[in-house]
């Protein structure tokens, strides 16, 4: 437990060094004295709406979690689908491509009673629902916007297509070519693969009511999602086009998944100042900026730097009854 805390320290510290350099950066290149009086059009109505599309968006999420969950046949928990949302967002933030998150997934669908391969099956669920919306949205991003045909958003469609391409390649081969994936991985990777199989192929064919509502649920949750942009703006005093601000959001929602840096910490700042540039006027935009990543990253990171502790403190408890 020791060695997992200083491995959380050294991410935390990462995490926040990086993300505060970048942010003092942008409002460096960004703040002038025009900031202070636009800021005087800020609307605290639009603000508030902001913060209620960051709690449908969370509220949403866990609805899908617990739904993707029965459609295993198990019964996920409300603070079961609270340490598993939260928790991962707060791992992910702190480890290197998020990697820690899933791990941590894992271990608290375990102490529900889930097993490996039901909870990867979980997982990838998950992951499937959302990826299953990029198909539809890249027309619109690149036909909507001129940013895709920037050097920065090229290179990282590439990176994305190659990682959820390699993904999709894995769960399509762990279902229809179990062969393949024996000749890959040995040991309890393999295991775990067998049992993803089963749990996929068993399971959720048995429900594709409980799939339909997760389904309900990832698209409502993206929808506040991709929603967080443009009331934002307004809050700011912006007057943008909803539907243009939510396919910029839309663009950063899946150009940054996977980012190698602890929580996507950095390239987030970057690529969201270098993509608002084009709705946001320059004056608010480093501040805009900060706002837009505290409302769709940072809240959900401290509500899960609570919920580890709390968690944490649990599992110490258990251990030390046995």
């Amino acid at each position: 437990m020791q060695d997992i805390r200083g491995k959380i320290r050294r991410g935390i510290r990462i995490f926040l060094i990086i993300t505060i350099l970048t942010m003092m950066f942008i409002i460096f290149r960004s703040i002038r004295k025009e900031t202070f009086e636009a800021l005087k059009k800020m609307s605290p109505l639009w603000m508030l709406i902001s913060v209620a599309c960051a709690g449908l968006r969370y509220y949403f999420d866990i609805f899908r979690i617990r739904w993707i969950a029965r459609g295993l046949g198990k019964d996920l928990s409300w603070n079961g689908c609270v340490y598993f949302l939260f928790g991962g967002y707060f791992l992910g933030a702190v480890t290197p491509f998020q990697s820690g998150g899933l791990p941590f997934q894992i271990f608290v669908m375990k102490r529900e009673g889930i097993d490996y391969g039901e909870g990867l099956a979980l997982i990838f669920m998950r992951g499937i629902l959302s990826g299953i919306i990029l198909p539809f949205v890249l027309p619109i991003m690149f036909t909507q916007t001129r940013a895709m045909e920037t050097t920065f958003f090229r290179v990282l469609t590439r990176y994305l297509v190659v990682i959820y391409g390699g993904i999709f390649l894995l769960m399509i081969f762990s279902i229809f070519l179990p062969q393949v994936i024996k000749k890959i991985f040995r040991g309890k990777l393999l295991k775990g693969a067998e049992e993803f199989r089963d749990a996929f192929v068993r399971e959720y064919r048995k429900r594709p009511g409980a799939l339909g509502l997760a389904l309900l649920g990832t698209l409502l949750t993206l929808f506040f999602y991709f929603l967080g942009t443009p009331t934002l703006l307004r809050g700011l005093g912006v007057e943008v086009n909803f539907f243009k601000g939510m396919v910029y959001q839309m663009i950063l929602t899946y150009a940054l998944n996977f980012a190698p840096t602890p929580g996507a910490s950095g390239i987030a700042e970057m690529g969201g100042f270098k993509l608002f540039s084009e709705i946001c006027p320059q004056e608010l935009l480093g501040v805009y900026v900060l706002l837009w990543r505290f409302f769709t990253g940072h809240i959900g990171v401290i509500i899960g730097g609570f919920t580890m502790l709390k968690l944490i403190s649990e599992y110490e408890m258990e251990e030390g009854k046995k």
